[in-house]
């Protein structure tokens, strides 16, 4: 009788700490499984509600989005329904929103505009069970606070940002091998009339990348646009997406594409907006600038310089001519950048389908965690070892 008592006593000891243990290790992932009832498995191969195209919805007013591939349907929420507010473009909410998220395969929620949680917790009981949520976010982590306090932990099944750990990354631009019928730009043409040194557009101030930019202004010329050029004294008018603009940022060989955050993958226009006018990107982010995110040999890191050395070496390579070596990836590859279309949900969407084509989705994700600041940003440093490392 002891002995059974024993045994159990172990047994019982024995099943707490592997409950612990799974509770823990949860509890560190930002992914969970089947951690609420409300998402069980879909049907493999993924089950569209309807017998046609996928159906993916754009939960937003910000964007008017109506693209129809061969594979599904992306619509935005604005033109459907009336609860969008014409002046402010923004979502009106209202308690019973169910009714506008029937019928969809895929509900897209725009960070900027998506419901509060207790909302989202009650939309979700009421809608079919195979609807996958995801989460929409081009900003980086360290901009993004209303994730942190874990009360959207366990409502979206998919995520969408610029994290390559995401189910669909998100990029502003994107590149591919050039074939036979890729037109061949006369490069000699393209780069005639760059008579200008380093250009930095921005609108963002008072972080810690004025400081670079002050300190690199000790060393070499850099024209400044945008609302931070009055910050440098700099007062020469640009105005945004004019062909006169526009001719003013081609005369420049280098492109200032500072990040307003160092967060992992995080590239956003700046370096793509440099590639399109043929200029050379002169990076500093969070990111390591690998293949997957920027086009190979197409920038110049500044994190490896010091701000002295790398005012010496722009204005070596703009003086004598080497600077050429930044472009000839252009023999190799194209870009497909869009400056006025930064969703591009015609690519987005057909990731999702395929996404869904080869997987089962049961598992939702713990927000708080896997769009965590400190784990996904470099928080204390930010933008001053360049200024450091004089």
């Amino acid at each position: 009788m002891i002995n059974m008592m024993k045994l159990k006593a172990v047994f019982i000891t024995l099943t707490t700490l592997f409950i612990s243990l799974v509770v823990f290790y949860y509890n560190q992932s930002w992914l969970t499984i089947n951690s609420t009832p409300t998402f069980p498995n879909p049907p493999r191969p993924y089950k569209k509600q309807n017998a046609n195209k996928f159906r993916f919805l754009f939960y937003s007013c910000a964007l008017y989005v109506n693209v129809t591939g061969t594979e599904f349907v992306l619509q935005s929420l604005a033109p459907l329904y009336s609860f969008c507010n014409d002046e402010t473009k923004s979502v009106v909410y209202r308690k019973q929103i169910t009714k506008y998220l029937l019928g969809w395969d895929v509900i897209i929620f725009y960070v900027h505009d998506m419901p509060g949680p207790k909302i989202l917790r009650g939309a979700r009981k009421e809608v079919p069970k195979t609807q996958l949520w995801a989460y929409y976010n081009r900003e980086s982590p360290f901009n993004t606070i209303n994730v942190l306090k874990k009360k959207f932990d366990g409502i979206f099944n998919l995520t969408m940002t610029p994290l390559r750990k995401s189910d669909i990354m998100l990029s502003y631009g994107y590149y591919r091998k050039k074939t036979r019928s890729d037109p061949n730009p006369n490069a000699e043409l393209s780069l005639t009339g760059k008579n200008r040194s380093a250009v930095w557009i921005a609108s963002h101030c008072n972080i810690a990348r004025d400081s670079v930019v002050s300190g690199l202004l000790q060393y070499m010329p850099v024209t400044i646009y945008g609302k931070c050029a009055r910050k440098f004294r700099q007062y020469e008018v640009c105005p945004r997406f004019s062909e006169k603009c526009e001719q003013k940022l081609r005369q420049f060989v280098f492109s200032l594409a500072f990040e307003n955050s160092l967060c992992n993958d995080y590239v956003t226009e700046k370096y793509w907006d440099a590639l399109q006018r043929w200029t050379i990107p002169v990076v500093y982010g969070g990111s390591n600038y690998d293949k997957k995110l920027v086009v190979p040999r197409s920038y110049i890191n500044a994190r490896n310089y010091n701000l002295r050395d790398l005012a010496a070496y722009l204005k070596k390579i703009f003086s004598d001519g080497s600077y050429l070596k930044y472009h000839q990836w252009r023999k190799d590859y194209v870009i497909d950048y869009k400056p006025k279309d930064r969703h591009r949900f015609e690519i987005v969407g057909q990731k999702l389908v395929d996404l869904l084509n080869r997987g089962i989705y049961s598992k939702t994700y713990k927000l708080s965690r896997f769009y965590n600041r400190k784990l996904n940003c470099e928080y204390d440093h930010r933008l001053n070892d360049l200024t450091r490392r004089q």
